[in-house]
């Protein structure tokens, strides 16, 4: 029989399996390639384990080195040890727990820490296990980024310019402090509750700007006028940039914003004062020279021997010489006074002036020039109305204007000098005239020297064209206005203001306690008298220039400017030298009284004083 064949599986061909690793051995793999510093330690402070990155961040060549030194050692200040191990006893772990450890050579470096505690069934801590992450390079970077940050922050907030970003729509997202001051706000969100609206003193320049900004992406030099909270309106320079996404869309605008009215301020008086020395000159040259083509021209033929005139023209041309010199005379004393104005080289000397004694004075000066033209010269004045100023100053003012008067009447006309009324503490003067008139365009020219105007009189009188530049300037020295209302045909009047005496004590006291007290006693003793007050003796220079008082007290102790130095400023101006000044001071500064009294006080007061005192004292300055 035949054998049949075995039925045996073939042996098959082993395949090649692809080992998986053990999951301790993916673990052990990642603890020894991961970046991160790995470790373990027990709760009192001994390395455990750590991976290799932990070991070379920390500049170790090995773990078992490492292992030799207790980890307080590797924190560069201990006391971050102390708080790290608080955070863990707290909650168990610690997340990014900033930390500055020390490496082998000494070296600080910043790492992030993220570890927990942890704890057998029990829940009792064994050991403490995590990762730490060097973020030195990044805390670098970081104080760099500070130390930028700081340092523009310092220039934003110290700049003398303002430096703003705002929304297109006018909403102002930050702003310096030199912005805020500028517009008189002391925060963002005060200047953030006012209208923006109300800044612009013309709205329509916003727009223009906004226009501009748009359409350009810049804009510099872009001059506007604001209102600062105050009410008082500044010219501003302005210089901004419109931000854009990458898409174009305007995100807000910066810029930088100068406050330029002292500046445009400077400008304006620079382009008077060039004109006034082109006029200058050219009267020099021209007004002054003039005359002395007749002075030499008549003058030569009267000294002509062989040729000599009839009488009848000698006389004739003596009268020519004669008009001319006094013509000459007018002209340089009217030059000279107003050199002396605009260089403060004139004196004053402020004091009650009799208005109608200075008015009378004038007067009689003129009349034989009004009774040559027939002119009927009259004045309506209180006799008893006192005026503050200089007696020599107002007799030119009113001379100048009665004399301009009589020139442009013709015979038989008027001129008259009157008073209207009083009104914040200033009496309305008028000079009117019958005469021939001014127009509209002639009457800008008046007041100004630059823009020079003569014309001869009625009976072909000459000027100097300055007289009434003279008034005006005498007027605004005693704080007064002048205007003219004149029709052609119909005659002319100037109108002006003039102060009259104060009845007004100035108190200058940095305590407000004493201050109240002397203010009280001198309502009570002076109930006529109005009284204003000064913190400080800047404040009441300043309050004596404006209010003229009739006698100031002031402190010899007080911020910044103190009782001598107020007493030397205010004799040295000329509108406040004449003002009695009584001093006050203390026993125990008493020895400064003979200063006091040596820089211009009248009398010096020791604090503390009685109301008796103090009205004895005043009683020789305020009646």
């Amino acid at each position: 029989m035949k054998q049949q064949p075995s039925k045996r599986t073939p042996k098959s061909t082993p395949r090649t399996h692809k080992t998986k690793p053990l999951p301790h051995d993916k673990y052990k793999s990642i603890f020894y390639n991961a970046i991160e510093g790995i470790f373990q330690s027990t709760l009192d402070g001994k390395l455990l384990t750590a991976n290799p990155s932990f070991v070379k961040m920390l500049g170790y060549k090995s773990l078992t080195e490492l292992k030799q030194r207790p980890l307080i050692e590797i924190f560069f200040n201990p006391g971050d040890r102390r708080l790290l191990t608080n955070a863990l006893n707290s909650k168990g772990f610690v997340h990014d727990f900033e930390l500055r450890l020390k490496r082998k050579d000494g070296k600080e470096i910043f790492v992030s820490e993220t570890s927990r505690l942890v704890k057998d069934r029990k829940g009792i801590p064994q050991y403490i296990e995590g990762m730490i992450l060097d973020i030195s390079e990044r805390k670098r970077f970081e104080e760099q980024l500070h130390t930028a940050e700081k340092k523009y922050q310092s220039i934003f907030n110290n700049a003398v310019e303002g430096i703003y970003q705002s929304t297109p729509d006018g909403t102002l997202i930050t702003a310096n402090a030199a912005f805020l001051n500028m517009l008189g706000y002391k925060s963002i969100e005060e200047l953030e509750r006012a209208d923006v609206n109300q800044l612009y003193v013309n709205p329509e320049v916003r727009t223009q700007f906004r226009e501009r900004v748009e359409q350009e992406g810049i804009v510099t030099d872009f001059e506007l006028q604001l209102r600062r909270s105050d009410g008082k309106v500044i010219t501003a320079l302005l210089n901004s940039r419109a931000v854009r996404d990458e898409k174009g869309a305007t995100l807000y605008y910066e810029g930088i914003i100068q406050d330029i009215t002292r500046r445009k301020a400077q400008e304006e008086q620079l382009r008077v004062l060039n004109a006034q020395k082109d006029k200058f000159l050219s009267i020099i040259s021209h007004d002054l020279r003039a005359p002395f083509n007749s002075i030499l021209g008549f003058s030569e033929l009267l000294l002509d021997e062989i040729n000599p005139p009839p009488p009848e023209e000698q006389k004739e041309f003596v009268h020519f010489i004669n008009e001319a010199a006094k013509q000459q005379l007018l002209l340089l004393t009217n030059l000279l006074d107003w050199s002396r104005f605009e260089t403060g080289r004139m004196r004053f000397s402020f004091k009650p002036v009799n208005l109608s004694d200075v008015v009378g004075k004038c007067i009689i000066a003129l009349f034989g020039n009004a009774k040559k033209k027939r002119i009927a010269l009259s004045a309506t004045i209180d006799p008893s109305l006192a005026v503050y100023g200089d007696e020599y100053l107002l007799q030119q003012l009113f001379t100048n204007l009665i004399s301009n008067a009589i020139k442009f009447t013709p015979v038989d006309g008027s001129v008259t000098i009157a008073t209207h009324g009083v009104k914040n503490h200033f009496v309305t003067v008028t000079v009117s005239d019958s005469g021939i008139g001014i127009s509209k365009e002639d009457q800008q020219k008046l007041f100004r020297i630059e823009a020079k105007h003569t014309t001869r009189g009625t009976e072909g009188e000459e000027g100097s064209g300055l007289g009434l530049v003279l008034c005006s300037e005498i007027v605004e020295k005693h704080g007064g206005t002048i205007s003219i209302e004149s029709e052609i045909a119909k005659g002319t009047t100037f109108v002006f203001t003039l102060l009259l005496p104060r009845k007004i004590v100035l108190v200058a006291e940095d305590d407000k306690a004493d201050r109240l007290l002397t203010v009280r006693f001198i309502e009570q003793c002076y109930p006529d008298y109005s009284v204003v007050e000064a913190s400080d003796g800047e404040t009441a220079f300043k309050m004596a220039i404006q209010h003229l008082p009739s006698v100031i007290i002031a402190d010899f102790i007080m911020p910044g400017m103190d009782g001598i130095k107020l007493l030397k400023e205010l004799r040295k101006n000329p509108a406040t030298k004449g003002i009695p000044v009584i001093s006050v001071t203390s026993v125990q500064s008493q020895g400064s009284a003979a200063d006091l009294r040596a820089a211009g006080a009248v009398e010096v007061l020791l604090k503390p004083f009685s109301k008796s005192e103090l009205c004895a004292v005043m009683e020789r300055f305020v009646k």
